[in-house]
């Protein structure tokens, strides 16, 4: 009987964990919105997340990743919007009073895992992570919640987040690492 409640519970801790994709990244839009809902209920960290993909959005790249060790949580998404659009949000940003930095490196941080590919639902499993690439250095980047000398001095109390905005390429980059 004890034997079978630990089968049971080991199968149990099994399906969970695999419902929240700890092994396999996640690029189809269409959980975006759950995945979201689902950490911002938990911490306002990614309350700066869309709640939803924008439906004015003309192209998507999403990308999430979960699991043991020190990224355990990655959330990355890419939207094409156009130039109007790119500028509305530009300017919010501009007037929201997140601290705005130069680059990723200043901080110690690689850009890798940060632009993701539009659509990546055709991608093969095994190739989805070599989709995600650096962020393009003509992008403004206004960090969320955590200033940039406590991300230099004091990173393990911060969730790395921003948005990211590129007026030439009218695209928007909100990512998260946990």
């Amino acid at each position: 009987m004890r034997g079978a409640i630990i089968v049971a519970g080991l199968l149990g801790a099994f399906w969970f964990v695999r419902s929240i994709d700890l092994f396999e990244p996640v690029v189809d839009p269409s959980r975006y919105a759950q995945l979201v809902s689902d950490r911002a209920y938990h911490s306002i960290q990614y309350r700066f997340l869309p709640k939803t993909i924008p439906q004015d959005a003309i192209r998507v790249g999403f990308f999430h990743e979960s699991g043991f060790g020190p990224a355990i949580d990655v959330i990355a998404l890419r939207l094409l919007f156009s130039q109007a659009k790119t500028e509305e949000i530009l300017s919010e940003l501009e007037s929201s009073g997140r601290e705005e930095i130069d680059s990723l490196e200043s901080l110690g941080f690689s850009t890798a895992n940060v632009y993701p590919r539009y659509d990546m639902a055709s991608v093969p499993t095994e190739e989805i992570r070599e989709n995600v690439s650096e962020l393009p250095k003509d992008f403004r980047i206004f960090l969320y919640k955590c200033s940039s000398s406590k991300l230099k001095n004091q990173p393990i109390d911060c969730i790395f987040s921003f948005t990211a905005v590129s007026i030439t390429r009218n695209e928007i980059v909100y990512f998260v690492k946990q």
